[in-house]
């Protein structure tokens, strides 16, 4: 999938497993946090059980972000 404004060579992208409650311990692959290292922007997502599909949403904040930059909006997510 393409991300407008988003060089993969500018972005560090780390992941995290957690353990879920339940009667199995097991631990899931599934935060995800991208930075945007030339304007040093963070964007954590942890919402989704899949860690592809949180990889999705990062990129489409942070995505949504730089193009928010590029128009001259000056805001936060």
């Amino acid at each position: 999938m393409d991300y407008p404004e988003v060089n993969p060579s500018d972005i560090i992208i780390t992941g995290w497993s957690s353990i879920k409650q339940g009667s199995w311990r097991v631990s899931v692959p599934n935060g995800i946090q991208v930075v945007h290292v030339p304007t040093g922007k963070a964007v954590t997502c942890e919402i989704e059980r899949s860690q592809h599909r949180n990889r999705h949403l990062a990129l489409l904040e942070l995505s949504e972000y730089l193009i928010g930059i590029k128009n001259g909006d000056n805001y936060e997510f």
